[in-house]
């Protein structure tokens, strides 16, 4: 096989690795669209808070990364609910920007937090799996790769199934599809919309945390970026559809990869 060929094998397994990440912050963006029609500009900055909660468990508690990882979607999961009923709920009858305003300061706020209690500064991980590679063909993976692509499809796997499945989800769905007809029917509007804002702040977390492992690095002025990669995934997918969000995700982490 030519070296060039070999190249391009190569990143395409990087891409569909860094894919599957930006498909979770994807499919968070997606599913408050979809139950609260509302673009959540925060959605970067709990990403970002996410990887400093797995970094904390990690360096700080000895956690090891199969428990960060529930952990630190459960530190954004009470963070989502947090900016729901700080930031969003105030506003739910106010006019359509003033929602869309409030989770701009809450972002602002919550970068700035993160910043007060760990410090500018970047940070990195500790040597937490073997840096050996696996050969299949003429593709190597690393261990992490594979690790990041499991952790990405477990969670996709289960927020697809509690979305078709739980009585949370039909909920969320119900929500999005006519919020007042929900109504009519006995569904709890504001719990829902709170609910989704919970799974989709837990997914931004994991994510946030899976991408830290994957450079090695985390900082606090990371989270614009993954908001506007999140973003960019959903408008390439459908903004307001879950898994064509998710399947936008891998897109963009292929295109970024090859280019």
């Amino acid at each position: 096989m030519s070296p060039a060929l070999q190249q391009l094998l190569g990143q395409t397994v990087n891409g569909l690795v860094l894919g599957s990440v930006y498909s979770l912050a994807a499919a968070g963006l997606a599913l408050v669209f979809g139950a609260a029609r509302l673009v959540n500009f925060a959605h970067g900055s709990v990403y970002m808070a996410g990887s400093y909660a797995g970094w904390f468990l990690i360096t700080r508690l000895g956690w090891p990364l199969w428990a960060a990882l529930p952990g630190a979607a459960c530190a954004g999961a009470l963070i989502g609910l947090a900016i729901e009923r700080l930031a969003v709920r105030p506003f739910r009858r106010s006019a359509r920007i003033a929602p869309l305003l409030a989770t701009i300061g809450a972002g602002m706020v919550l970068d700035s937090l993160v910043e007060i209690v760990f410090s500018p500064n970047p940070q990195s991980f500790p040597p937490l799996l073997p840096a050996r590679r696996l050969r299949l063909g003429a593709v190597s993976i690393g261990i992490l790769d594979l690790v990041i692509v499991a952790a990405s499809l477990a969670c996709a796997l289960a927020l697809l199934v509690l979305l078709s499945r739980s009585r949370a989800g039909r909920a969320i769905r119900a929500a999005a599809q006519d919020p007042e007809a929900a109504r009519l029917v006995g569904v709890r509007v504001d719990e829902a919309g709170a609910t989704a804002f919970a799974l989709a702040s837990a997914l931004g977390a994991v994510a946030g945390l899976l991408v830290g492992l994957y450079y090695n690095f985390i900082s606090p002025s990371s989270g614009l970026q993954a908001g506007l990669k999140g973003f960019a995934a959903c408008v390439l997918g459908g903004l307001g559809g879950v898994p064509a969000s998710m399947a936008g995700g891998l897109v963009l982490g292929l295109a970024e990869s090859l280019g």
